[in-house]
């Protein structure tokens, strides 16, 4: 299929894959290089448990359903899409690249050959690399420079970085999107997009670690001296902690997860309040200045469950929290990154709304951590809010500030061939073949 250079304010589609839902959204750049969503939608992930693809077909009708949606709201077609996801145990590596150099100046030649020296480094055969972040050139193993042309020196590195995937998810991914006569582009990492949208680039110059809380995992990314230094995923997130909730309390998964949206809280100072019991109105003749009643009595349950059950809630998701920051800690000790305290640290997600969250975070960490929206995207009256969304919008910030990119064309759906685009796409096969 040929290929087209990207043009300025050409509509582009972004898929994220969570655990919990799929969402699709065809965005373009507007007059005021900004990105404005022109459609959306929304599907539940059928097909995804535990972090990863258990039903392919399940997932390729959900994923196909879920662009159609969105293709019908922009009233655009694409034929190709850019994904984001935490899916195929994503591992970070860093490499570097060198040519040597003749005696005069670098040349726009020199970087080139250089350039196409830099491969993807699958490091076994059940890996693919999906992701190349460039960093610094090196000029004679001592002079770090951004850009070498027109200096002089024996040899030309370049060091960059590259996001692997589980080389079964991969191609799990790209058979989804053929079946749905689709071509993919760009695959990037969760957190590594949700930084672009959540980060300022003065964060990602100093230093920042950004964690994504999804449904079935965690996302992180490091960023440092503005560039991608790592990225992962650990298998445990929102999910897992209704799942503590459900067991520990006795509740059905859906009470679960209603009971720490309505009365969840992962504030440390409420594993300390003990639990108050209720006082009946005094009888005639009691005193009315009762202890009891002059206490501070705890807010008013929004859920069914008891006070005793509300008293065990906060030290059920803080121990579950616990365990996921500790597996975060392990990820970046193991990485050489030392210790996410060295960081400035942001937390996004949809897990991130879950009450007291950066508290619990700023008291584990000893420093302040902020909560991160994305406010990159705009259009369809603000429906896109929000750190559920965040990576998809890093993502589309990122396609739109490629200018080197190359996709396919895309179609714009005219009055002549709307008929055919609700078809989806068997609609698409007819035009293409009648």
């Amino acid at each position: 299929m040929a290929q087209q250079k990207r043009k300025t304010r050409e509509p582009f589609g972004i898929v994220d894959i969570g655990a919990t839902k799929l969402a699709c959204f065809i965005s373009e750049r507007n007059a005021e290089n900004q990105i404005t969503l022109l459609g959306q939608s929304v599907h539940a992930a059928d097909g995804i448990k535990n972090g990863d693809i258990s039903d392919l077909e399940k997932f390729r009708t959900a994923l196909g359903r879920t662009i159609e949606l969105a293709e019908q709201d922009a009233g655009v077609e694409i034929k190709i899409i850019d994904i984001v996801t935490s899916f195929g145990d994503a591992q970070f590596s860093h490499h570097h690249q060198a040519i040597e150099l003749g005696d005069g100046a670098i040349s726009r030649k020199d970087i080139k050959r250089l350039m196409m020296r830099q491969k993807p480094e699958d490091s076994t055969p059940n890996r693919v690399s999906v992701q190349t972040v460039n960093h610094d050139f090196v000029i004679d193993d001592s002079i770090t420079v951004e850009n070498p042309l027109g200096m002089h020196g024996h040899n030309l590195a370049i060091k960059y970085g590259q996001l692997s995937l589980q080389r079964t998810s991969w191609l799990n991914l790209l058979s989804s999107a053929h079946v749905n006569h689709l071509d993919i582009g760009d695959i990037h990492h969760t957190a590594s997009m949700a930084a672009l949208a959540c980060l300022s680039e003065d964060e990602r110059q100093t230093g920042a670690l950004i964690i994504d809380f999804g449904g079935s995992s965690t996302s992180l990314a490091v960023y440092d001296k503005g560039y991608l230094q790592f990225a992962s995923s650990v298998k445990m997130g929102g999910n897992h902690i209704t799942r503590d909730i459900a067991k520990i309390l006795s509740l059905s998964t859906a009470d679960a997860e209603r009971v720490k949206a309505l009365d969840g809280s992962a504030l440390p100072s409420l594993r300390q309040i003990p639990l108050t019991p209720a006082s009946s109105f005094p009888e005639r003749g009691d005193n009315f200045a009762h202890a009891q009643l002059l206490a501070p009595q705890p807010a008013p349950l929004r859920s069914h469950i008891s006070p005793e059950q509300h008293q065990l809630l906060p030290g059920i998701i803080i121990a579950r929290l616990e365990e996921i920051l500790e597996l975060i800690d392990a990820r970046l000790a193991q990485s050489g990154l030392g210790s996410p305290r060295q960081y400035h640290i942001a937390v996004t997600g949809g897990g991130s709304q879950l009450t007291g969250l950066t508290d619990f975070l700023s008291e584990y960490y000893e420093k302040p951590v902020m909560l991160s929206a994305p406010s990159v995207a705009s259009g369809l009256d603000g429906q896109i809010t929000g750190g559920s969304f965040a990576a998809a919008m890093g993502m589309a910030a990122f396609i739109a500030t490629d200018q080197n990119r190359t996709l396919p064309e895309y179609n714009i759906t005219t009055d002549s061939t709307r008929g055919l685009a609700r078809l989806g796409r068997f609609g698409r096969w007819l035009d293409a073949h009648l």
